[in-house]
């Protein structure tokens, strides 16, 4: 039951992240920027997630034998506090950057 409100709750940073980063540049940057940040997230995601989803899976395979990819996935699914953490830390620097863009480039 929890993983179902996980997988629920998981893609509502997007849409925030969307905004902030059409925000932080011009109109007429905001493609670019969009595909910058949807680069970045899928070279992380797709391309960096499954490999270290294998990696504690084998590191814990002495330990844990058959449950070693069990474990890495509980160890990878317990990442989102850090996520969080990580939103709340750039969200304090969001106004001044924001008011830094806006001197930048006139909207």
């Amino acid at each position: 039951m929890i993983t179902f409100f996980t997988n629920l709750l998981t893609p509502l940073y997007l849409g925030p992240a969307l905004a902030v980063t059409h925000n932080l540049v011009s109109a007429d940057n905001r493609a670019f920027a969009s595909s910058i940040l949807f680069f970045i997230l899928n070279l992380i995601g797709l391309g960096m997630g499954p490999m270290v989803i294998g990696m504690l899976s084998d590191w814990l395979a002495p330990t844990y034998g058959v449950l070693s990819l069990r474990w890495a996935f509980c160890i990878i699914y317990f990442t989102g506090p850090l996520s969080i953490f990580l939103f709340y830390k750039a969200s304090q620097h969001y106004e001044a950057d924001l008011r830094r863009s806006r001197e930048g480039h006139k909207v």
